[in-house]
């Protein structure tokens, strides 16, 4: 069983914080899409008469709403959530991840809507779309504490949202745009506001497609094959009718949804290497796809006494270096390693254990690799087993940031270099100081935002010196 972390730890603040939530909107459950709610949206697209139609259906039918993010450890989706007397919000939706929350803020608009006019402009509902996420972004940043705090203690109960959420409008049908025109003017706006722009089309692909992962890992990820000509009759029964799995390999299937099928092309000499891995982070994005190489070594026809050796473990991480290029990956064996190998490695949980090589960089932990190793003996039970592939699963996660994370801090780093260029606002004759190069002054200015680039005179010792505003340890006095 999977550890429990300690009343007041943060993990299980974490955790009651989630109740907290929990009660404010449906919690739902992004991999139990039904081709029945697909049907559903497509009718209530055709026949809907404004966004109200929408918003009753999406209320009704919330999954739908969630299908382009990625898993997480839970997904609440709040309607027509009170901020303040001055607004309503469509939908907000909290996503917790690695026990902290990502928000995201949905706004809906006409089906029928166009995004923009004859002219290239931004149409009225559009605009309108956007200038309602900004005001909601604006009374969270004017009211944070307020929206955070528990219901219990007269607040919101919107715990650790932050006042620049994600955003997302829904407006139109794909058959109204001219993808051409279109593409590039959304793309602009979406980096302007930090808004998402899609159409109700995009939502019901999102579900589509989601739905077809979820039939993939249900047949085990099996590849369909169509029915051979009777000639080949004797393999189509064959691959119709495989041997058992082994426990092992079920276990790892369970828990990881499934393994997918990749290539290396290693030299023009031994070609291509087929190789299988496990899905980290699963979701619809292949740009978010985290993909650990995995071997399963089985006891079957060795001795009793064979044991898994350091020697074996290096050969292991070799070829994943060299041949297949990855930073992680899974080794499950049903031979126990020796002494000499569980001495090099650090144990996870009794059965698991992994190496990890990380490094700091101004004040951050930077993961360079990481390697599980799990010992799946034939004597144990088939929960223990699964129990240890899900530790395994859970240092991956602890260790290799969710894609939406990392999204969120690389923007999170853009508004801080962007206000950092904002307060320096350096011109030619200030004097600066710099934490390695000591006292210079700015000689000239150019670029801009996080491009915006400054030639500084640091005198004798050190010259002249072009350096970039975003990431200089400048100070102007």
């Amino acid at each position: 069983m999977a550890k429990r972390d300690a009343p007041g730890s943060p993990a299980c603040q974490a955790d009651e914080d989630a109740e907290s939530t929990l009660s404010l909107g449906q919690s739902v459950l992004w991999d139990e899409i039904t081709s029945d709610e697909i049907e559903a949206f497509e009718s209530a697209l055709d026949t809907a008469r404004d966004e109200h139609d929408m918003q009753h259906f999406l209320e009704a039918n919330p999954r739908i709403l969630i299908q382009h993010l990625v898993g997480g450890h839970g997904t609440w989706v709040i309607p027509k959530k009170r901020l303040g007397s001055e607004h309503e919000t469509d939908f907000v939706i909290a996503q917790r991840i690695s026990g902290d929350f990502i928000w995201y803020a949905v706004e809906l608009e006409r089906p029928q809507a166009k995004m923009f006019n004859k002219n290239g402009d931004p149409s009225a509902a559009l605009t309108h779309a956007l200038r309602q996420i900004s005001d909601w972004r604006d009374w969270l940043s004017q009211n944070r504490d307020y929206a955070a705090k528990p219901r219990e203690r007269s607040g919101l109960g919107l715990t650790g949202i932050d006042p620049e959420l994600e955003g997302l409008i829904i407006i139109g049908r794909d058959a109204e745009l001219d993808q051409r025109a279109t593409v590039s003017r959304r793309r602009r706006l979406e980096r302007i506001h930090r808004i998402k722009i899609e159409t109700y089309d995009w939502l019901l692909f999102q579900a589509s497609e989601r739905l077809k992962v979820l039939d993939k890992r249900a047949r085990g990820m099996a590849t369909t094959i169509s029915k051979p000509h009777p000639i080949t009759e004797l393999v189509w029964t064959l691959l119709n009718n495989p041997p058992p799995q082994k426990p092992a390999s079920k276990a790892v299937q369970e828990v990881f949804g499934g393994t997918w099928t990749g290539w290396a092309n290693t030299s023009v000499v031994r070609g291509d290497i087929e190789w299988e891995g496990v899905e980290i982070w699963p979701g619809t994005d292949s740009d978010d796809d985290v993909i650990a190489p995995i071997q399963v070594v089985y006891a079957h026809g060795m001795s009793v006494d064979k044991l898994l050796h350091p020697g074996d473990w290096k050969e292991w991480i070799d070829h994943v270096i060299r041949d297949l290029d990855a930073k992680y990956s899974l080794l499950v064996t049903e031979i126990a390693p020796a002494d000499s190998l569980q001495e090099i490695l650090s144990l996870e949980r009794d059965g698991t254990w992994y190496a990890s090589d990380c490094f700091d960089r101004r004040g951050e932990t930077w993961l360079l690799r990481l390697d599980i190793l799990v010992c799946l003996p034939p004597a144990i039970t088939y929960e223990e087993k699964r129990n240890r592939v899900a530790a395994a699963r859970e240092v991956f996660q602890r260790y290799i940031p969710h894609p939406a994370v990392k999204r969120e801090k690389k923007l999170k780093a853009e508004r801080e270099a962007e206000l950092k260029i904002i307060s320096l606002s350096l011109t030619p004759g200030d004097t600066v100081t710099h934490d390695v190069y000591g006292l210079g002054t700015v000689v000239s200015t150019f670029g801009s935002g996080s491009e915006s680039e400054a030639a500084i005179d640091f005198g004798t010792k050190f010259g002249l010196k072009h350096l970039l505003l975003a990431y200089a340890p400048l100070h102007r006095l």
